[in-house]
């Protein structure tokens, strides 16, 4: 957020000017200070998830200057939503001034599907599932893993490079995961094992 008197001629100085935000509220967000440009000028008043506000007390400002601050916050799957912002700045001899935006936070759409490759088999073929995990969006997925407790007693192969199985449960780390379709998705592993008349 950035303050400034303008410098064209005939401008004066602001005095006192202030600066006040109510700062956006939702599931996961926090607020905090990352930079103050001008030194320690700003407070955020208030403790997440009740209202936070940031209060900054600028001082005078002579026509050209400025006066900024950086807030930020991380995000959860629960702030998933667009969060309006409005920032109101006033002087002892000027009239309010609102400034607004707003930040849509977007969360990813996982899905998985595990399909045997034919659902019935004679001893002795093999056993085989397709397992494919893709992202409808409209964010990205972050550290997507996969985790399956394999069935029976077999020795199962997989045959992906992002996957491992140890004591019968397959572990896969597809790392993130942008929006793709179900065919087109490159989060996918093909589980083999022979099997016999046991």
């Amino acid at each position: 957020i950035t303050v400034r008197n303008r410098s064209a001629e005939g401008t004066g100085t602001a005095f006192d000017v202030t600066l006040s935000d109510p700062l956006p509220q939702g599931n996961g967000i926090n607020w905090r200070i990352a930079d103050e440009l001008n030194g320690d000028l700003c407070t955020i008043d208030g403790e997440a998830p009740a209202a936070e506000t940031l209060e900054c007390e600028f001082g005078d400002l002579e026509p050209g200057a400025s006066r900024s601050v950086h807030v930020v916050s991380d995000t959860t799957l629960g702030s998933c939503e667009t969060h309006p912002n409005t920032a109101t700045v006033d002087a002892d001899n000027h009239a309010a001034v609102p400034a607004s935006d707003s930040l849509t936070v977007e969360c990813p759409g996982l899905n998985v599907a595990k399909e045997a490759r034919a659902g019935t088999i004679d001893a002795g073929e093999t056993a085989i599932f397709d397992i494919v995990v893709w992202n409808t969006g409209p964010g990205t997925a972050f550290d997507v893993t996969l985790t399956d407790e394999l069935p029976g007693d077999l020795d199962w192969a997989e045959d992906s490079g992002d996957c491992s199985i140890s004591e019968g449960v397959l572990t896969c780390d597809f790392g993130d995961l942008g929006v793709t379709t179900k065919a087109n998705s490159p989060a996918r592993v093909t589980l083999s094992a022979e099997t016999d008349r046991s």
